[in-house]
């Protein structure tokens, strides 16, 4: 037997044993992506809704979401002193709750 065909089959074998993540990657970020998606639409009807019962300021014709978002931040702030809740912590279940992996933003 020639010497290149001893080894032939173990190379064609080895293709077959490789494992081939496939389009798995490609699905989980499109599907990232989507939740996202459509996680920011609630928020900011959330968020215009809450602009709009504060009033004053943040209901004004010019308003802009980052003055919207700096209201938010300190009335958050507030909630989460009142509720005696952390943050970080929420942000640790739910990511744990949904198999969220770290990815940069």
């Amino acid at each position: 037997m020639h010497v290149g065909l001893r080894i032939l089959p173990g190379v064609i074998q080895g293709a077959f044993v490789q494992e081939d993540d496939g389009l798995g990657p490609i699905v989980r970020v499109r599907k990232r992506e989507k939740n996202i998606e459509r996680g920011l639409a609630p928020v900011i009807g959330y968020l215009s809704t809450l602009a709009a019962w504060v009033g004053g300021d943040l209901a004004a014709p010019e308003v802009d979401i980052s003055l919207v978002l700096r209201w938010l931040y300190g009335a958050g702030l507030d909630y989460l002193d009142e509720k005696e809740r952390d943050f970080s912590k929420l942000v640790q279940q739910k990511k744990k709750l949904y198999g969220a992996e770290v990815q940069a933003s």
